[in-house]
């Protein structure tokens, strides 16, 4: 939040905000990991 308050205020890095909101959304998700490191075909 303090990120997004910095672009508003005073014209900060845009691209800090957007990962800082990203991840506050996204933090319930858990990334699935493929145990044998294959890529799926």
């Amino acid at each position: 939040m303090q990120a997004l308050l910095l672009v508003v205020d005073r014209g900060g890095p845009t691209m800090l905000a957007r990962i800082g909101v990203m991840r506050a959304l996204n933090r319930h998700c858990v990334p699935e990991l493929n145990p044998k490191g294959e890529e799926p075909r």
